[in-house]
């Protein structure tokens, strides 16, 4: 076969996989959000994933890829909601609830914990080195537990913002979802795990003929920046921790509950969501004080839920060196990893509600910086383990197929290589997340101010700054979404008439 033949199959396969690593573009939207530019952001969004509706249902929505329709669902519906579209964007939240739920039962998630390894099995990850390996983002975007107890809060928060029925119906999705998280917290747990390095070893011995040089997953696991990943889970999920904010079953989404059940008048139900804020988070005095205007009735107040700052994002890092095998060859590892990128710059930490003068300290909720973290190491040996097992596997098989063909065709033999590297940068890590989050999340109740303007005052370590938001007599609802001091939305509704 001439060197032109080769040059020619070589194109073609490294373009294949160039071509694999593809992922729905939604950037134009995230981008604008992440700036402020919220009405901006829900135009993009719209016009890049465009939603199809049979009525006022949505059934369908447009994404370049399939596989990120419900990843690019999260995001639309969130910027929505923060553009003030809050209609559509309960539209769009029902309908990734409804897709989440067809593709996967959510149970499944709590039945079995993706980091118990007593039936795993290495040889499921082998892959044969002609055959193209799927990046993890070219696999379909399966929705998180604490992202789907998200999902049904903000449903049933836009409901209320946008005075429609259907808040109680969301608020009973998630309290399922809650229970199904509160008895696998207690089942399985969440804490870090050590990836099962001698069992790796063991099990790739044979194919390494038994004298690599000093090969080991553990060296592996030494490179890159799997400990400094690591160590900045560890800071987030402990600093939550302290303040109670680390409870995956999201104890916002309980108050956003508790509002939906006043709403309804079902105060015995209302006074269990706000005795469960307290079971769940360190906001204590706030569940005391959802507790008494629960078994009052008569006061008007004013629940103020607050987003604060930019939640986590996807980033990567790569881990590369040399095989060998004595005897018969060698070739580069290669793997590239997720990683969890915290964005703290200019986050509101400092908030307090209030009006006439009297303005009181909203209470942390929870982190979803700490949420997200417990749950990548949750999935340590899906996001972690997993792609390096499979990239052992490939650097030596296309050792293998090199030694084979050096005798025969040093053409082919080349060819081999280059496939082996055009797979290895196939399989890309997946760096799709829901980014539109925030990075805590806040509340505060206090009595209705006389002169019908409640005040937010927002600080960073850097800036300050304020919003007056006006409300109608009764109790009422405050969303503020608050990415800065500075760059904030906030809307309000009545959620209980006046007496």
């Amino acid at each position: 076969m001439s060197n032109h033949v080769h040059v020619t199959k070589i194109a073609f396969v490294v373009g294949c996989f160039v071509c694999a690593g593809c992922t729905t573009k939604f950037n134009t939207a995230t981008d604008a959000h992440n700036t402020g530019a919220f009405a901006t952001a829900a135009s993009n969004a719209e016009s890049l994933a465009p939603t199809v509706n049979e009525g006022s249902k949505v059934i369908d929505l447009k994404v370049q890829y399939d596989r990120d329709e419900l990843w690019v669902g999260l995001e639309k519906a969130k910027i929505l909601a923060d553009a003030g579209l809050n209609s559509k964007s309960v539209d769009v939240f029902e309908w990734v609830n409804a897709r989440a739920q067809f593709l996967g039962d959510a149970e499944s998630w709590y039945a079995k914990n993706p980091c118990d390894v007593s039936r795993w099995d290495v040889g499921q990850f082998s892959q044969d080195v002609g055959k193209s390996v799927m990046g993890a983002d070219q696999t379909t975007y399966i929705v998180q537990p604490y992202e789907l107890i998200l999902v049904n809060a903000y449903a049933s928060l836009n409901s209320l913002l946008c005075n429609e029925p259907g808040a109680v119906q969301f608020t009973r999705t998630m309290m399922k979802l809650q229970e199904y998280e509160k008895e696998d917290l207690r089942r399985a747990g969440y804490d870090d795990m050590d990836a099962p390095i001698a069992k790796m070893d063991s099990t790739l011995a044979p194919s390494l003929r038994g004298n690599s040089t000093d090969f080991s997953f553990g060296r592996i696991f030494s490179l890159g920046d799997f400990t400094g990943a690591k160590q900045r889970f560890k800071s987030a999920i402990d600093s939550a921790r302290q303040v109670g904010a680390a409870d995956p079953r999201i104890p916002f989404a309980t108050v956003v509950q508790w509002a939906g059940f006043m709403s309804e008048g079902v105060i015995d139900e209302a006074a269990a969501a706000a005795k469960e804020v307290g079971a769940s988070s360190g906001a204590k005095t706030l569940s005391e004080q959802m507790r008494e205007m629960s078994k009052e009735g008569n006061k008007d107040f004013v629940l103020v839920l607050i987003d604060a700052g930019r939640g986590p994002i996807r980033t990567s890092f790569e881990v590369k060196f040399p095989i060998v095998i004595p005897n018969v060859g060698s070739a580069f590892f290669r793997a590239v990893y997720p990683d969890l990128k915290f964005r703290t710059g200019d986050r509101p930490n400092e908030i307090k509600v209030g009006g006439a003068g009297a303005m009181q300290s909203a209470f942390v909720l929870d982190s979803i910086d700490a949420i997200a973290a417990r749950n990548f190491q949750r999935r340590e040996a899906e996001l972690w383990w997993t792609p390096t097992i499979r990239a052992v596997l490939r650097t030596v098989a296309t050792i293998v197929a090199q030694a084979t063909q050096k005798k025969e065709d040093g053409g082919a033999r080349l060819l081999i290589a280059l496939v082996g590297s055009a797979v290895a940068v196939a399989e890309q890590p997946d760096l799709r997340a829901w980014s539109t989050l925030p990075a805590e999340q806040y509340a505060a109740i206090v009595p209705r101010p006389a002169n019908g303007v409640l005040k937010v005052e927002l600080k960073s370590v850097s800036s300050s700054g304020s919003i007056d938001v006006p409300v109608e007599p009764g109790s009422s609802i405050v969303y503020v979404r608050a990415l800065t001091p500075t760059i904030h939305y906030a809307k309000s509704a009545v959620i209980v008439k006046p007496k």
